[in-house]
């Protein structure tokens, strides 16, 4: 593995719905989902070839143990870049700090938040803005 994203931020602040656009964005972009039955939604994660290269991105990680399997998946799939969600302490970090040392590689850590008071629509376009910020980065 080459690269870590890590999306942050606290409980329902919309990690996984902009990690779902991410996915959107690899597709609409030319990328390849290599998983077996395309295209998934949700926390599931999902494998593209994009670029030349192996994403796998992961919009599940609410816990330490959600995040260690992401990884254990990217590496089944021999990623070259995963993007995850994590929350924005505790296990989950831990995890990809642990990740990072061990393969001496910088997590590009962006954060989600809930902005209060706006509509769903509103809330909708901030995470799409942010799932831009993310895939430019892959």
């Amino acid at each position: 593995m080459k690269r870590i994203i890590a999306l942050y931020g606290h409980h329902d602040c919309g990690k996984t719905a902009t990690l779902n656009f991410v996915r959107e964005l690899i597709r609409s972009n030319g990328g390849v989902s290599l998983s077996s039955i395309p295209p998934y939604s949700g926390d599931k994660p999902e494998t593209f070839r994009y670029n030349d290269q192996i994403v796998c991105v992961c919009p599940g990680g609410d816990t330490g143990g959600i995040v260690r399997d992401n990884f254990n998946y990217a590496y089944s799939k021999n990623a070259d870049i995963i993007i995850t969600a994590s929350r924005s302490r505790g296990a989950s970090c831990d995890v990809i700090s642990q990740e990072a040392s061990q393969n001496n590689i910088k997590v590009e850590w962006i954060q989600k938040s809930y902005e209060y008071g706006l509509s769903e629509a509103t809330q909708q376009l901030c995470n799409q803005e942010i799932a831009k910020l993310v895939f430019k980065k892959v």
